[in-house]
């Protein structure tokens, strides 16, 4: 699959074409789907980042599935980042796992692009 840019470019090669409005529907649904396929890497990533920070297994065999815009292939680079959890069973401290899980990906999607605590000893990083 092409990248933004070079689907950008691909259409505005076709700039004047009798064709340009399809051209453009299509790069604009190349580049929802892109998005899409990027963002859902991204909540993967996310997801075991937070399995780690959890600092335990997850009790029972789980997945995530995509929801909204990401799941439509429709998403754009302000599309939220919705998901839920399937899991093999469900018990009180199953579901206070999975609760926990969420928060903590919740938790890092809202905080993007904040200082690493770990950062904070570090005396050229600090102010």
């Amino acid at each position: 699959m092409k990248t933004p840019d070079e689907m950008v470019d691909v259409l505005e090669s076709k700039m004047g074409d009798e064709n340009w409005d399809k051209n453009y529907y299509e790069c604009m649904k190349s580049i929802s789907l892109w998005c899409s396929e990027e963002m859902a890497k991204l909540a993967g990533t996310i997801i075991k980042e937070s399995v780690h920070i959890l600092q335990s297994t997850p009790p029972c065999d789980f997945t995530a599935i995509a929801i909204g815009s990401i799941a439509k292939g429709e998403a754009t680079p302000y599309s939220d980042l919705e998901f839920m959890f399937l899991i093999e069973k469900k018990t009180p401290d199953i579901e206070q796992y999975f609760e926990r899980l969420a928060i903590t990906v919740y938790f890092l999607i809202g905080n993007f692009g904040e200082t690493k605590l770990s950062y904070m000893a570090v005396d050229e990083l600090r102010g």
